[in-house]
């Protein structure tokens, strides 16, 4: 059996292959790298491992989230409040609750606040807005527009032509004619408070077309903008079939999370839910990495390192189970049919820190699927493929690591459509790579990045001004 790089990269783990001379194909230019198949590798068990589990420990703080989608479904407004620290799951609980409702779905509209673009107001609310109508970052301008104004056509009727210039100008769309007229003379003043009101009337009519719920992760990352807009958007949750619900590290003091925290509570505590996420109890951190390894039984030695170490962290778990796993300190007795230690889990250390665990774990990479790793971690937590390309020295290696990168379970597609976009996996992957990067290298790379934008996105520049300022 021959097979071309992309299928040896990705099956490398668990076969050996030989590399043969290029062959020439009908259609194709030039030759064709092939690698021959020449068997199983010793114990491909270990290596083909994916690390998977369902929820655990989580069962009160899922039946609290289902039961306000259901709530929604039934025309009843929910405010949801997802807070733990970094590694908990709260991505993962809000994720599973909306599979939970997969029957009877309600619609849901996502905005995730970054770190790097809270210079750019509304940053959520235009990505919901943009998810809404399908509009590619890639598209050009004025299928863009075409694309915003059917949907707000759709939602508002003859009352559209009242509400599109501010939604455009929110969103980034150039405005001409008729459009432009309506706020050339209105100041920030006016304007904020023009896209406050036609928000409101926006979400509500999302609203009555069906029942909606806009999620919003990462809410300690929002500027100070979006956090105003939803605290303004509460009041709905009185009257629509509208959920809200936030994902966010803890707040303490005065940022965004806590005065939504005390808004919701003080206006709206009968319709509020608040879920804070706490480290997992020894029993359910023991079964999470039985989960991991697909097995009702674990060595008692590797219990006591998960229980000890990722201190009922989920996240730092799995990425215990991974690192005993790519050093061999775990492996599958065939024989047995049981998981077994070897002499190597004495001679490894594990970091005390999930940033540590990780850092192990990146190094451990191949050079090129790094690169890729770091490269997208300039980018930021989310990153579309396109730009990333624009990066990467060739294109067939990058679609080669990123293969790779999505089996190691580090980053995710997020969307395909209208543009392929990724995300790593957790936050705490992309700030473990970005600070791998040296100093010096980071700052090329941001320059090349900022490059980049400005050629790919010309026509519409305006739109990544907070992001180019980052770079």
């Amino acid at each position: 059996m021959l097979v071309g790089p992309i299928t040896r990269r990705l099956a490398d783990r668990a076969f050996t292959f030989t590399p043969l001379e290029p062959i020439r194909v009908k259609g194709k230019t030039a030759p064709l790298v092939v690698f021959k198949l020449v068997g199983l590798r010793a114990s491909p068990e270990i290596a083909t491992v994916r690390l998977r589990s369902p929820l655990v420990g989580r069962a009160a703080e899922l039946a609290a989230l289902v039961e306000g989608l259901d709530a929604v479904a039934r025309g009843e407004g929910r405010i949801a409040l997802v807070t733990g620290d970094a590694g908990l799951g709260k991505s993962r609980l809000v994720a599973e609750a909306k599979r939970a409702r997969s029957e009877a779905p309600v619609y849901a509209l996502e905005g995730r606040a970054l770190s790097i673009a809270q210079g750019i107001s509304y940053g959520p609310f235009i990505e919901i807005a943009k998810r809404d109508a399908s509009i590619a970052e890639d598209e050009p301008e004025t299928a863009s527009w075409e694309k915003f104004e059917r949907r707000i056509g759709t939602l508002f009727g003859h009352e559209a032509d009242g509400v599109l210039p501010f939604l455009a100008s929110l969103v980034g769309l150039p405005l001409h004619g008729a459009p432009a007229e309506r706020i050339r003379y209105l100041d920030a003043h006016a304007m904020g408070q023009q896209i406050f009101a036609t928000m409101r009337r926006y979400v509500a009519r999302l609203a009555a077309e069906r029942p909606v719920v806009l999620i919003f992760e990462d809410w300690h990352w929002a500027d100070e903008s979006s956090a105003a807009l939803l605290e303004h958007l509460l009041p709905l949750v009185e009257t629509e079939r509208l959920g809200i619900c936030v994902a966010s590290r803890p707040d303490h003091g005065e940022g965004a999370v806590a005065r939504l925290r005390e808004r919701a509570r003080r206006d709206h505590a009968a319709r509020l839910i608040e879920v804070r996420l706490t480290p997992l109890a020894g029993a359910d951190s023991e079964q999470l990495a039985r989960n991991l390894l697909s097995t009702s039984r674990i060595p008692s030695d590797v219990d006591a390192v998960v229980v000890e170490k990722a201190e009922g962290n989920p996240f730092f778990v799995e990425e215990v189970i991974r690192m005993l796993l790519d050093l061999g300190a775990i492996v599958f007795d065939k024989q047995r049919g049981e998981w077994r230690t070897t002499d190597a889990l004495d001679r490894i250390t594990i970091p005390d820190t999930v940033q540590g665990l990780l850092v192990a774990h990146i190094d451990r990479l191949e050079d090129d699927v790094k690169g890729v790793l770091k490269l997208a971690s300039v980018i930021g937590r989310a990153f579309l493929y396109r730009l990333l390309s624009a990066l990467a020295a060739e294109a067939e290696a990058l679609d080669v690591a990123l293969a790779e990168l999505r089996h190691l379970d580090l980053i995710r597609e997020r969307t395909r459509t209208p543009e392929l976009e990724y995300v790593f996996k957790h936050a705490l992957i992309h700030d473990a790579a970005y600070e791998s990067i040296l100093l010096q290298r980071r700052r090329e790379l941001h320059a090349l990045a900022g490059e980049a934008i400005e050629r790919l996105f010309a026509a519409r520049l305006e739109e990544f001004y907070g992001v180019l300022a980052y770079h």
